[in-house]
């Protein structure tokens, strides 16, 4: 059996990951795997927040967590903090609110026996909340009654190094030279690639990893660009460092603030706090956004303020095309308002090693079952993830601002708008399985920004009421109780240092 010769076109976070994926987890399918990466052509280097998905990526790849966070002067993330969305600061917890009462959401109960419990507000019954507003958090705790996950902060620069490393370590070719151009069979297969120094590179399945250029994908034939642009009009950042002070300034969730024009993030790593002012350029010119951000932080120079990226939010109709499988913002873009930029490439790869065939024929022009079925999978994801995103905006408590006054009176996906009814109609809060953000992501920006429900589960009644007042404030002292033992967010990082050193 021939085993496929497998070439992936750009380094970086998406380009790196995929390749030790498929190297770990494909080895058997492989002949050859070539990365193709000039280092004259820089990378984007953001998406330096992920969710927790990304742990159960690096145990798949058998990645050590202590070697990975001495690598990239990463950071423990619970959550994200959403600042001037809502009424007030709230945080989107990487855990649940409560617990279900006879199979009736907790918030749903919450709400009925609001006078029988010792907080009314939802977030005392989040113990990744408790422990972000008390900056607490040990990755060795156990928390026996209140299940939650961690992500982590991370520098995107050095995290595509330390997984490029592991990659050669395995044996992965690594070529530094641009693509010429991209020679096609008839059928619009690629056949080869020619490098800039002449040399011709051939192979059986090829990974778009080029970023917003999209080198192979954007070139096939029927492959077209869906713009989301009047759903998320936001179209350029403007990233920029400061300095971390000491550990004690560390928190341990990533912040959103949003402003007049759009929204600015924080990612707080031991080496530096990483930011970034998006905004929209119909609104907002990008002298203006630079005046703002050195007003806002008068400490930083003009200097000190990176190149804009600008970038159109979207996907294309077809991430895996032909031979061409797209990763990476080569397939789409989001902003990361929920930090999923990571996430997304971790899905495509997933699928892609989950769906790979074990031959791939370039002379054939049927779309291969597999390729549908990762095309369909990777259409939910985006769609998915959009909706989300789109929800904040919609439902933010901003207005004055004709960008804010655009995003209220937008019209939104009928996907989104089914959920956002249902919610105020009923309470409930509609989820699909395979959705990567489930009810309590959905609960924390629908509690945050201040959407409210009318209706109730009629099976609340029928619940006895003193036992549930009890078991509410049973959960609610074990919450403080377990955020109150947990060592300070500080002393774990100058555990987690030293122990590395």
């Amino acid at each position: 059996m021939n085993k496929l010769n497998i070439v992936v076109v750009g380094g970086g976070t998406a380009g790196w990951m995929s390749a030790l994926a498929l190297l770990k987890l494909k080895k058997n399918t492989l002949a050859t795997l070539t990365v193709i990466e000039s280092k004259r052509i820089g990378t984007v280097g953001v998406g330096e927040a992920t969710i927790p998905t990304i742990k159960a990526f690096h145990q798949a790849l058998g990645i050590d967590e202590q070697e990975f966070i001495l690598a990239t002067n990463a950071t423990y993330k619970l959550g994200i903090q959403f600042e001037n969305w809502g009424p007030s600061p709230y945080i989107h917890p990487f855990g649940e609110y409560g617990k279900s009462i006879a199979g009736v959401a907790f918030h749903q109960v919450l709400k009925h026996h609001a006078n029988d419990s010792l907080s009314h507000n939802i977030d005392d019954y989040s113990l990744p909340i408790a422990l972000c507003k008390l900056n607490k958090f040990s990755p060795k705790k156990t928390y026996k009654e209140h299940g939650f996950a961690y992500a982590y902060h991370l520098d995107a620069k050095k995290y595509a190094a330390f997984l490029q490393q592991q990659c050669q370590a395995l044996g992965a070719t690594h070529i530094n030279e641009t693509v010429s151009d991209v020679n096609h069979h008839a059928n619009g297969h690629i056949q080869s690639l020619t490098l800039s120094n002449g040399a011709t590179i051939t192979g059986d399945l090829f990974i778009d990893c080029t970023g917003f250029k999209s080198l192979l994908l954007s070139h096939q034939k029927d492959v077209i660009f869906e713009n989301w642009q009047h759903w998320l009009p936001n179209d350029t950042a403007i990233p920029f460092a400061t300095p971390t002070k000491n550990t004690a300034d560390i928190r341990p969730y990533t912040r959103a603030i949003a402003h007049d024009y759009g929204w600015r993030w924080e990612i707080p790593l031991t080496s530096r706090t990483g930011n970034g002012y998006i905004f929209s350029s119909q609104y907002l010119d990008e002298e203006q956004a630079r005046k703002n951000i050195l007003h806002e932080f008068p400490e930083l120079k003009p200097e000190d303020l990176r190149s804009s990226i600008t970038f159109k939010t979207g996907k294309y109709s077809h991430n895996w095309k032909n031979n061409v499988v797209a990763i990476g913002l080569s397939a789409g873009f989001l902003e990361p308002l929920e930090s999923t930029s990571i996430y997304l490439i971790q899905a495509a790869i997933m699928n892609l090693v989950e769906l790979l065939p074990e031959t791939i024929s370039t002379t054939q022009s049927k779309p291969l079952r597999q390729q549908v079925e990762f095309n369909l999978r990777m259409n939910r994801e985006w769609e998915t993830v959009r909706d989300f995103l789109i929800l904040h905006y919609k439902c933010a408590n901003l207005s004055g601002s004709p960008f804010w006054d655009y995003c209220k009176n937008m019209d939104i996906p009928a996907t989104l708008a089914k959920k956002i009814t249902l919610y105020k109609n009923s309470g409930t809060i509609l989820e699909n399985i395979d959705e990567i953000f489930l009810q309590p992501s959905w609960l924390a920006v629908f509690n945050g920004q201040n959407v409210e429900s009318t209706g109730t589960n009629i099976r609340i009644k029928a619940l006895p009421q003193e036992k549930v007042a009890d078991a509410m404030r049973q959960l609610h002292q074990s919450i403080q109780t377990d955020a109150q033992q947990t060592p300070d967010y500080s002393v774990t990082l100058l555990q987690t240092q030293n122990n590395l050193k």
